[in-house]
């Protein structure tokens, strides 16, 4: 499970704290909990952000669903807000014997049903039948013919298939206990078979799927991606970011990203508070709309949480390149939604590819464009620099550098984004 207001996950509720004292928390417990247990609670900063607290319990022993237990915090923690939800995030019991990497590979077990005659066996099963041209001998002694072919036809290797059940019909002129086959033979005719299954079977596996005409839908061939990113090759834009420079008296329009005849928002792929980026994101609208710019704008998806905001709105909105559509069926799930979709980027690693499948042309995402090496909800001043969050202005720019790389580090509303040398 996993929140907006912290990056990891966030477990299951275990109880909640009702007391604090000398470095231990009183908790009503919901579920049982006991010693080694992975617990976390979320504990507010100066800035309004929420940071997980984690620590182990200990000194517990085991503890029922409904008993109110004091548990020891670690040394040196933020405290917890009286109230507050105390989640478990690991179990004691999760480390479970690894599985044995000795498991044989699963073949489909076929039933069979082998005809004996004076000059021929014939194998008969629903994949498929085989013949087999072998003179019956008459045994010196009497023989198991449906233990001895069960043993040979068990056996099928590393085929895809083994025996399933097995029925012996004896259509010779000895009897069925007198039928001498010879082991040589019949492994030979035991491998022919299941190598005719296995060809017969990738025939059907690689056979190419018809899944008739594609219905190409027309929508709009996007700019070549390296034309929407900032001065700082940042190829997203944060709304409350955007927000504070209009407010500075910027406008707006000339904020976004534009190719001349429309203007592109590549929203930001990753927040920390989703309530504001989304009433930050309103309120840009609204302005855009106040400015008469709305009509040209088409807004970039980012993440998945952006599909419902504009769904809702029926803005102009494309995939975006974190937004990933990686093949077809990707492509087809996303034109289901009610997004008024104009089109969308390829999976940017991909500069080429076959779209006959695709129930639109995407735009691949240009040689140029240079994706950030990576984009964190870490801050870099306050998790690399250790520098405190009083007076932040929670944006800043830095270069790091290693003896033969030199990477620009830009932080905007928090959020880390890592850039590596730009291409000449």
């Amino acid at each position: 499970m996993s929140s907006g207001n912290t990056a990891s996950h966030m477990g299951v509720g275990v109880g909640k704290i009702l007391d604090y004292v000398d470095h231990e928390i009183l908790v009503q417990l919901d579920r049982p909990i006991a010693d080694r247990d992975g617990v976390m609670y979320l504990a507010e900063n100066r800035l309004g952000l929420f940071e997980p607290v984690r620590f182990a319990v200990k000194g517990v022993g085991f503890a029922e669903a409904g008993t109110r237990i004091w548990i020891p915090l670690p040394n040196d923690v933020e405290r917890p807000t009286i109230g507050s939800e105390l989640r478990l995030v690991s179990g004691h019991n999760l480390n479970v014997p690894l599985i044995s990497e000795e498991i044989p590979p699963y073949q489909k077990p076929i039933d069979l049903t082998v005809i004996l005659e004076d000059s021929k066996l014939t194998i008969q099963s629903k994949a498929g039948t085989a013949q087999a041209h072998i003179s019956l001998q008459k045994a010196h002694r009497n023989q198991d013919v449906v233990e001895n072919l069960a043993t040979i036809f068990s056996q099928s290797d590393q085929s895809l298939f083994t025996l399933g059940t097995l029925n012996v019909v004896n259509g010779s002129s000895l009897k069925i206990e007198e039928i001498f086959l010879p082991l040589s033979t019949l492994k030979k005719i035991r491998r022919t078979f299941y190598r005719s299954l296995d060809q017969r079977f990738k025939r059907y596996v690689d056979q190419p799927l018809d899944l008739g005409d594609v219905e190409k839908k027309a929508w709009e061939q996007l700019p070549k991606r390296s034309l929407l990113v900032d001065g700082d090759r940042l190829p997203y834009l944060d709304p409350t970011h955007l927000r504070k420079q209009v407010g500075k008296g910027k406008p707006l329009e000339e904020l976004l990203f534009t190719d001349g005849s429309f203007l592109y928002f590549p929203l930001a792929p990753i927040t920390f508070l989703e309530e504001r980026f989304f009433e930050d994101l309103t309120w840009l609208i609204d302005r855009a709309s106040d400015d008469g710019c709305l009509g040209r704008i088409r807004f970039g998806l980012n993440n998945i949480a952006h599909i419902r905001f504009f769904e809702k709105r029926r803005l102009p909105v494309f995939c975006d390149i974190y937004l990933y559509l990686a093949n077809s069926q990707s492509a087809r799930l996303i034109g289901e939604t009610r997004l008024n979709l104009i089109g969308g980027y390829h999976w940017l690693e991909r500069l080429e590819g076959d779209t006959a499948l695709w129930p639109f042309e995407p735009t691949f995402v240009d040689p140029a464009f240079q994706a950030p090496l990576f984009i964190s909800r870490s801050c870099f001043r306050y998790d690399s620099l250790g520098l405190g969050c009083e007076g932040c202005p929670r944006s800043g720019s830095w270069y790091v550098t290693q003896p033969d790389k030199k990477a620009h580090v830009i932080v905007r509303e928090c959020i880390t984004t890592l850039l590596g040398e730009e291409r000449s």
